[in-house]
């Protein structure tokens, strides 16, 4: 029996092995170092791993290996954007089912966003960013995922103008700035303070968040009136070690005109 060796993002171990059991429930973990999960199960070869979508690539010690982050849809990216398998995991960490209505405001090539609509089935997905050029590669992205256009709504926007009804997003999934590769930590602050006064203007009440940054005491910062905020994993990006918070309200008493 073959042994298989999958490469994760470091820290995304949990949903990794959530997703791989689920779709492949007679596999068997044999080993765990760091980055990598081994697993054995009978009667299947390499190619057959394919719609495994959290981990990097897949390792067959006797045949070769595969990587499992490539998206035939994602033509083209951004600087600083998101790498599908991780996008794929805070999909997950957001708990997405079918009538759920999903915002990015910081979207990049919308690899988020896609991939709520495409793995997920979300009702519906808001993608936006200040950028044309991003707007112009989601465009791209967009086009070559097939996804049906009721399902989405692509715009250009800066967070502190988004034009969307109150409380009409079930969940919110974004990769915010870390300030290092885009931007500072000054512009930083001003563009956190408003992201957050749009959370709790845009978001249900029984609504949440999912946001990747590396901006932490920042972000905790902004958070803390309104909002409670946990830390659900702290994977590796581009060698830096950024949170990935959850955030929901802490009362469903707020009044928005």
């Amino acid at each position: 029996m073959s042994i298989f060796r999958l490469s994760i993002v470091l820290g995304t171990e949990e949903v990794v092995e959530k997703e791989l059991l689920s779709k492949f429930p007679k596999a068997e973990i044999v080993g765990r170092t760091k980055g990598k999960i081994d697993f054995q199960v009978e009667g299947r070869v390499l190619g057959d791993f394919s719609s495994l979508l959290s981990p990097l690539r897949i390792q067959d010690t006797n045949r070769g290996d595969e990587d499992l982050y490539k998206r035939g849809w994602r033509k083209a990216f951004v600087p600083a954007g998101i790498n599908p398998s991780l996008a794929y995991v805070l999909c997950d960490l957001a708990e997405l089912n079918e009538d759920d209505v999903v915002l990015d405001p910081f979207c990049g090539g919308s690899t988020i966003p896609i991939t709520a609509v495409m793995y997920f089935g979300i009702k519906k997905a808001f993608a936006s960013d200040i950028s044309g050029k991003a707007v112009d590669i989601s465009l791209e992205n967009w086009k070559a995922s097939g996804v049906k256009k009721d399902k989405f709504v692509l715009f250009r926007s800066n967070v502190s103008t988004l034009k969307l009804s109150p409380k009409s997003i079930t969940k919110v999934i974004t990769n915010m700035p870390f300030g290092i590769r885009v931007g500072n930590h000054e512009m930083n602050k001003k563009l956190y303070r408003n992201f957050a006064f749009k959370l709790n203007r845009l978001l249900k009440d029984d609504g949440s968040a999912i946001v990747l940054t590396q901006e932490k005491e920042l972000f905790e910062e902004v958070m803390k009136n309104d909002f409670e905020v946990s830390v659900e994993m702290t994977p590796e990006v581009g060698g830096l070690r950024p949170n990935v918070y959850k955030v929901t309200r802490k009362s469903v008493k707020y009044f928005v005109k």
